[in-house]
């Protein structure tokens, strides 16, 4: 976490100087006020004398004043040395007295308080200070002047040069930058004394990450055309990250510097100024000048919102591609410019012998606030790099993944979705036309028990005589298809025969078709509890698995392409009943027998007629309670259907059973093994038939009623997407937009941040939405989540 400040000194030689400091979004400030000293000026002066003449500067005869009286020896780097260590001492002893001292205390203090807020995190921190001076003040070395306690690491407070008035950085206007290869733009004065292509050699270090081009001036037969070819190359679409120039260059007052291509050629900055402005746009960042005296240079791109390196006084050759050696080494480790500045002065610092006074020319200059250029690491291994998530990230993930696995984290997750999809369905308007389902269900309730004086002994298992009167009823009113959702597969000879009797009544005389229930033996899944034959020969009826996977969510069973006895249940009665209303069975239903190795062991298998949904192989499918149940079947209780009513509520009963898929299911008493919590989505619409709050139970035969429908409407299959993995895409997504939002400025960021929040609500409309259109169930919850972690952890990272 770095904190931002603001310096700007005021004033110069023979004047006092103003220093104000800003923060906090330059809301704050504190103002200080000293005199410049003689001292200070008459040794930065006999620096620069002896600088000059060390290095043999065709201009230090310039510099020498008549009268002045300096003991030199003949040791010039000695002298230089001398010369510098002198002026260091005066610029930092000026800096330490009186107001300014303010300024380090205040920087301190904010230093102390960002140790407090990191020291849980051991995040590094630190403070960018963005320095401007005015005239002579510019010159002077303030890259030496140390803000931080010591023992503070190296880059504890970064200064950073910047403009009297620095604007706000251009916002660039290409967005593909980050999808490309960088591309550093070379151009190359000519000059035999300075060996320029060494530099060449030392800007290829940089090829394997960045694209590096050379603009060939001498292609050219005029200035004029080598001033349009360098405008135009600026300009090129495709757009530079990187601007570097190596040769002679100059200030000028009024043209922001002043670029030597040749003895005969130059090149003024303010006349490439519409160029570097169309550069900026197209993602230019960066200019490095490895050339003599850039204070007007860097002055000028920094208000068009470059970030820049320059030689503030003239500098050697030798020093110069040592110095762009070292950069370009830095650089290609994906260093910012500024800590490559940085290194590269050190190591001239460290040779002191070879290169004296040197590591104190370069400086870097940048717009207020922006943070420092580095090449990015191009290609799809760091692009893999990028999306890996920070540790504390991981740790977050991996929890909401092992959450995700949890079955009554699902199980509440879908029930309230389930609910969710029921009210939209409802305010929306997108329900199935009621009463057009042809399944009904009879239930044996309590009241209907007590009715019929059925002894408790004879409820579990049924009574089969009471059974009997039920079936009897059924085929009498016009039902065609009755299913039994009752396992009867104990024998009961004295009441076998009454349930006997009506069953082969009714499919002889009436034509019915039955379909009876069976389940898994617990001590042996691969034996069926099936109807007992004392009841009716296996031949003349079907029989269907009851058994319902309703933990962590209520799905539909898979048909396997052989199954007969192991058919679900419900597969079973759509089956019967398609069969029945097309008549069809002699082509859509045959029996066939298919002996084993075993020739005594038979079994029969069944054509399906209705085709299986491929999709079941690879995703669970869920029963759609947010239909309402009024559009899946209508209910009707047994005592109902055996009592005697008026005409007209037995016309009600007829229209309900005639020509109806009827299954008789247990009603909800006590006794019987398969009564559920009814989920939200059931519990909501029998709120919405009564306007009381309801708890009852949901029984099996309702689960098989909402899978027989969704079998005979070939719709309303909710195909569930993994959460695993909707977790998984929406975290890769939540990082790569994390990234984005973080090489954004703040406020934008902020603004986008809110985008975001809309867009996920957004989305919890659309997949609620494709849920009833495309009977697709992606999850919202959770993944919503995995995404906000990251966009989370990113305003973490930028706000500390």
């Amino acid at each position: 976490m770095r904190s931002v400040f603001e310096l700007k000194v005021r004033g110069g030689e023979g004047d006092t100087c103003f220093f104000l400091l800003m923060w906090g979004d330059r809301s704050c400030d504190l103002s200080a006020t000293l005199p410049y000293p003689q001292e200070l000026h008459k040794r930065y002066q006999r620096w620069r004398r002896r600088y000059f003449r060390f290095y043999e500067f065709e201009t230090a005869s310039k510099l020498s004043e008549s009268g002045s009286l300096e003991l030199l020896t003949d040791d010039a780097a000695n002298n230089l040395i001398e010369a510098q260590e002198g002026m260091l001492n005066a610029f930092l002893r000026w800096l330490g007295e009186g107001e300014v001292r303010k300024i380090q205390e205040r920087i301190w203090q904010e230093l102390a308080v960002l140790a407090q807020r990191t020291s849980k995190t051991q995040e590094n921190c630190g403070i960018d200070l963005f320095l401007s001076c005015d005239g002579e003040l510019a010159r002077l070395p303030w890259e030496a002047w140390s803000l931080a306690p010591r023992g503070s690491p190296p880059d504890t407070v970064r200064l950073i040069r910047t403009t009297s008035n620095p604007p706000e950085a251009l916002k660039p206007s290409r967005s593909d930058r980050r999808l490309r290869k960088p591309r550093i733009l070379t151009i190359l004065g000519e000059d035999r004394r300075l060996e320029l292509e060494e530099d060449r050699r030392v800007l290829r270090s940089l090829k394997a990450i960045a694209t590096i081009e050379t603009f060939d001036w001498r292609i050219k037969d005029n200035p004029k055309a080598i001033k349009q070819a360098i405008s135009e190359t600026l300009q090129d679409d495709r757009g530079w990250d990187i601007l570097f120039f190596a040769g002679h260059s100059d200030e000028t007052q009024y043209t922001g510097g002043r670029l030597e291509l040749s003895p005969q050629v130059s090149l003024a900055i303010g006349e490439l100024e519409e160029s570097l402005i169309q550069a900026r746009q197209n993602g230019l960042r960066l200019a490095i000048f490895n050339s003599c005296n850039g204070l007007s240079i860097a002055t000028r791109l920094v208000d068009l919102g470059l970030q820049v390196v320059v030689m503030r006084e003239p500098i050697h050759n030798d020093a110069a591609r040592v110095f762009l050696k070292q950069l370009c080494q830095q650089l290609s480790l994906h260093k910012n410019v500024l800590e490559a500045v940085f290194s590269a002065r050190q190591y001239l610092e460290s040779e002191p012998f070879a290169f004296p006074s040197a590591y104190l020319i370069p400086s870097f200059f940048s717009p207020w606030n922006t943070a420092p250029v580095h090449i990015e690491p191009y290609g799809w291994k760091h692009r893999l790099e990028q999306l890996l998530p920070t540790k504390r990230e991981a740790i977050a993930l991996s929890a909401l993944l092992f959450i995700s696995l949890l079955s009554p984290v699902h199980a509440i997750l879908y029930d309230l979705r389930g609910a969710v999809q029921a009210i939209y369905r409802e305010q929306t308007g997108q329900l199935p036309d009621l009463d057009r389902s042809p399944i009904t269900l009879v239930g044996i309730d309590r009241k209907s028990l007590i009715e019929a004086q059925v002894d408790n002994h004879k409820i579990a298992p049924i009574d089969r005589q009471y059974l009997a009167q039920l079936v009897e009823r059924v085929s009498y009113l016009g039902g065609t298809v009755i299913g039994i959702d009752y396992l009867l597969d104990s024998p009961n000879k004295n009441e076998d025969r009454f349930l006997q009797t009506s069953l082969d009544n009714a499919i002889q005389n009436r034509g019915n078709w039955f379909v009876f229930a069976n389940d898994r033996q617990l001590n042996d899944p691969s034996e069926r509890l099936s109807v007992t034959s004392t009841i009716v020969p296996e031949k003349n009826i079907l029989q269907g698995d009851i058994s319902v996977t309703y933990f962590p969510y209520w799905k539909i069973s898979e048909p396997s392409l052989d199954c007969f006895e192991s058919c679900p249940f419900a597969y079973s009665l759509a089956l019967a009943y398609t069969v029945r209303r097309n008549n069809e069975f002699q082509d859509l239903l045959k029996f066939k027998i298919a002996r084993s190795n075993d020739s005594k062991n038979q079994k029969k298998t069944l054509e399906l007629p209705l085709k299986k949904i491929n999709i079941l192989k690879y995703f669970d499918i869920l029963i759609d309670f947010s239909i309402p149940p009024n559009s899946v079947y209508q209910y009707i209780s047994a005592s109902q259907l055996l009592e005697t009513f008026g005409n007209e509520d037995n016309i009600k009963i007829e229209n309900a059973i005639k020509q109806k898929l009827v299954i008789i299911i247990p009603g909800g008493y006590e006794q019987a093994d398969d009564n559920f919590d009814a989920p939200l989505a059931i519990r909501y619409w029998q709120w919405k038939n009564t306007r009381k709050p309801s708890f009852t139970s949901f029984v099996g035969g309702e689960a098989h009623a909402y899978m027989v429908h969704h079998w005979l409407s070939r719709s309303n299959w909710i195909v569930l997407i993994p959460t695993f993995w909707c977790i998984f895409l929406a975290s890769i997504l939540g990082r790569i937009t994390g990234i984005f939002l973080s090489n954004q400025k703040k406020e934008e960021c902020q603004k986008n941040t809110i985008y975001l929040g809309i867009m996920t609500g957004f989305y919890g409309i659309i997949i609620v939405q494709l849920y009833i259109s495309f009977s697709t169930l992606f999850p919202w919850f959770l993944p919503s989540v995995a995404f906000w972690l990251f966009i989370v952890s990113m305003w973490r990272k930028k706000n500390g």
